[in-house]
């Protein structure tokens, strides 16, 4: 782990935040009759499934390959998948698969979207935990069907996306059930844990006034930037032993117009889902913070956690509304950005947050 010093400005950083947007799309140079592997995880892209012939891979992450996708297509029912595997900041496939599904009923592109029957749980190849999950949908626009499958591979996950012109919702799901048997899954499974639906939340997050930002104590700023470099060993180490990491238990808080999760009252924060390929926005109590400091008030953090990288904001006095936090991340200066490179970190402080 390694510790230097940055400069950053507001308006979403560049690729520090926006980093999907912003990020280098690199062709992956195969042979089209191939399959290809990906390094890290093991997993493997065929070149043909079925039907399906692959067309494309890319790397959407600037040549790191921390999240890549390919195409493939299946002429005969006129049907497109989209295969990803991406390494995401929380890698819990109920979550994703929630975040996911509500993108997926928020594009405008597919008219109405009706999900069909209940979202269904799956074991994958070579492993009996129904640890995946997937579902259908109809659609108005761009075909009649489109299908959701996610299922964890280690620290990876693996999501399939497809859309049919043909295809009734109920005959997709069979085809995304056929597609995800004949992938390139490694031939020693990493353990992973059952898959949760995750259920509604009881009550709304409800901030009675704004928050204050306060200032953090340097030994805070730091400990608050080590968070992902403690986390990724951590996690590392909890599967060497074949075990899975447990998550926070999470509820989703309906009617927002992004995915939004309240944590366990003991964590007393939330998470926003700001995309659906591993991004999020935690904002919770500072406990540990708190008690180093030995500050008098509770402290509150908010920390975008990205598959390459933890960015870690100002503190607030209480615990700030979900707009609010939003509203912080696209304007504040972060205190310090801690990036993930394999099995190392790189802590970057910026140096005023030190004079504050």
């Amino acid at each position: 782990m390694s510790l230097k010093l940055f400069r950053a400005t507001a308006l979403c950083m560049g690729v520090l935040i926006c980093g999907k947007a912003t990020a280098q799309q690199v062709d992956i140079e195969v042979d089209s009759n191939k399959p290809w592997t990906h390094k890290t995880s093991k997993f493997t892209f065929p070149a043909q499934i079925s039907n399906f012939s692959r067309t494309s891979i890319q790397d959407l992450s600037n040549g790191s390959q921390i999240d890549v996708t390919s195409s493939y297509k299946d002429d005969v029912t006129s049907t497109i998948a989209s295969l990803y595997i991406y390494r995401p900041a929380v890698p819990d496939a109920g979550f994703w698969f929630d975040i996911s599904s509500f993108f997926i009923t928020q594009n405008d592109k597919f008219g109405d979207v009706t999900p069909t029957g209940s979202r269904s749980t799956f074991t994958l190849p070579k492993n009996e935990i129904p640890a995946g999950l997937r579902q259908s949908f109809k659609i108005q626009n761009l075909g009649k069907s489109t299908a959701l499958s996610i299922a964890p591979l280690g620290r990876w996950m693996v999501k399939v996306r497809m859309t049919s012109k043909s295809l009734s919702p109920e005959q997709l799901e069979n085809a995304v059930e056929n597609f995800v048997n004949g992938l390139g899954w490694p031939s020693k499974m990493p353990m992973a844990g059952a898959a949760i639906a995750i259920s509604d939340c009881q009550n709304p997050l409800n901030p009675k006034e704004k928050a204050k930002k306060i200032d953090k104590e340097g030994a805070a700023i730091l400990l608050g930037a080590a968070a992902a470099s403690v986390s990724e060993e951590e996690d590392r180490k909890l599967r060497k032993t074949g075990k899975v990491p447990e998550h926070p238990l999470l509820c989703r808080e309906r009617g927002k117009e992004y995915p939004l999760f309240q944590m366990d009252e003991s964590i007393d924060g939330y998470i926003v889902g700001l995309n659906d390929s591993g991004t999020v926005l935690a904002v919770q109590r500072d406990k540990l913070g708190t008690l180093v400091t030995k500050a008098s008030k509770p402290q509150y953090s908010v920390t975008v956690m990205a598959p390459d990288k933890w960015i870690q904001f100002p503190a607030y006095d209480q615990l700030p509304s979900p707009d609010q936090a939003l509203e912080i991340i696209q304007n504040e200066r972060p205190l310090s950005v801690t990036s993930i490179e394999g099995e190392k970190t790189r802590i970057m402080v910026e140096p005023d947050a030190f004079k504050r």
